[in-house]
């Protein structure tokens, strides 16, 4: 499945909802690195026992040994929206790292968030494995630049679907020819939770199979609703989803220099083939930069020869 990225901004957000993106990345932040912290002291266990019968090491295996129990912890950090995101995001991560651990044996171990509190471990920590002869200078050194690195920055948050009624979506205003991002960022007990009002001006439609227009439920809503800017490039792909939305899939809200960007996945479909009658290849040679033949199917020699480039 070919699959492109396209970036949207979120377009002048206002005070209340860059308090409330901040405050769910901050909570997907410190999840993950509960998780990342959890693994680590059980990392052999999970290097032994969550290989696929091909020997690898795959996201959605990985996740999996985010048990129910451990999954309850995560509630202390008010992650229940995007609980299945982080579980999957998590597996990729160690995924990654397990597999580059068994090709380069010192591989740093993944951090995601470390707090200001954290840091100051973590860099007490890089400084003793020097002084104690565990860890080398250099080692020590890429270490803390890591570990400052990630003091305070927040992860990216995942979301692992495209829904109307959870995770995230998109809608069109085709009156005003806006587009509006849907996110679900909040739990049912936060107080920052508002009633989605009805616009005379705006007519919200779900870019969904279903193409319901957003209305009014009466309740006070977990999501919030922010408008999209982009360029002509992504806009191609948000016309093309009016009319097959199921090419949108995943996608990740990043904060960037203080704005907001929704990141999507979007299924480009399968390009088409091409037909061709002859084949260039290239190569170096002695004599001069490059020298190319061209062949046809059958491998006939159609063409050869040197380009030759004057010394300047």
């Amino acid at each position: 499945m070919p699959i492109k990225t396209i970036t949207l901004k979120l377009h002048n957000p206002s005070k209340r909802k860059r308090q409330i993106i901040d405050q769910a990345m901050l909570n997907y932040s410190r999840a993950y690195q509960y998780l990342l912290d959890k693994a680590h002291a059980q990392i052999e266990e999970i290097r032994r026992d969550y290989k696929d019968n091909k020997g690898n090491y795959r996201a959605i295996n990985i996740a999996k040994w985010v048990d129910k129990e451990l999954s309850k912890e995560l509630n202390q950090f008010h992650v229940q929206p995007f609980k299945d995101a982080l579980k999957i995001d998590f597996g990729m991560t160690l995924a990654s790292y397990l597999s580059l651990n068994e090709i380069r044996q010192d591989a740093n171990y993944p951090i995601a968030y470390l707090s200001d509190r954290d840091l100051e471990k973590s860099y007490n920590d890089a400084i003793n494995g020097l002084e104690n002869g565990s860890k080398t200078l250099d080692e020590c050194e890429r270490e803390i630049k890591k570990i400052v690195k990630k003091n305070n920055v927040l992860k990216p948050l995942f979301f692992c679907r495209y829904a109307a009624n959870r995770d995230y979506c998109l809608l069109y205003d085709a009156k005003n020819n806006r587009y509006y991002a849907k996110l679900y960022l909040m739990n049912v007990k936060d107080e920052k939770r508002k009633e989605i009002n009805s616009n005379n001006e705006i007519e919200l439609r779900y870019i969904h199979k279903d193409s319901n227009i957003l209305e009014s439920s009466g309740r006070k809503e977990r999501f919030i609703l922010v408008p999209l800017s982009f360029g002509q490039w992504q806009e191609q792909y948000l016309k093309k989803a009016l009319d097959t939305p199921e090419i949108l899939k995943t996608a990740r809200l990043i904060k960037k220099k203080g704005d907001y960007y929704l990141s999507i996945s979007v299924d480009t479909g399968e390009a088409e083939k091409i037909k061709t009658d002859t084949f260039l290849g290239i190569g170096r040679a002695l004599k001069s930069p490059v020298h190319y033949t061209i062949v046809d199917n059958r491998s006939n020699i159609i063409s050869d020869g040197a380009i030759v480039t004057k010394a300047v």
